[in-house]
């Protein structure tokens, strides 16, 4: 499995906060842990990639400027990993729009 974290997820491996062991249970069960580099991760072994199609994401999903990135982010990520890509945010703006995108790319087998 692939997980994509965005900042608010990938600070709870760090922070001990709300959240943290669901987190924390994603990443150990995953294969792949992945995020943008607005994240800034820097631990090895992580993988980092791209930002395509970032203004048509704020643009359609009314998000704020680093979260339009994360989302243009899992896309790709999602894209090259397959159906077994996961998302965590917590931020429900940003998930729903996960959700939605994620429909969208298993109906026209991108994902």
């Amino acid at each position: 499995m692939t997980v994509y974290l965005d900042t608010s997820s990938r600070v709870t491996l760090y922070v001990s906060e709300a959240g943290s062991d669901v987190v924390r249970q994603l990443v150990g069960g995953a294969n792949v842990v992945a995020t943008s580099s607005v994240a800034r991760l820097s631990d090895p072994g992580r993988h980092r990639c791209p930002l395509p199609g970032r203004g048509r994401a704020s643009e359609k999903y009314r998000l704020r400027g680093f979260d339009s990135i994360h989302l243009a982010s899992f896309v790709e990520v999602a894209r090259r990993a397959g159906a077994d890509t996961g998302f965590s945010s917590f931020d429900d703006r940003l998930n729903n729009a996960a959700r939605k995108v994620t429909r969208t790319l298993e109906r026209t087998g991108q994902k």
